[in-house]
């Protein structure tokens, strides 16, 4: 849990990684446009 929140503040300090997450998000979510 403590890791995981690590990452999360990380992500959101670092746009690149964000964006990286945000698509995973999108793919997780199955919302990609084909």
């Amino acid at each position: 849990g403590a890791i995981a929140g690590l990452n999360v503040l990380r992500i959101i300090n670092e746009p690149t990684a964000a964006a990286l997450a945000y698509g995973l998000d999108k793919n997780l979510k199955g919302e990609k446009n084909v």
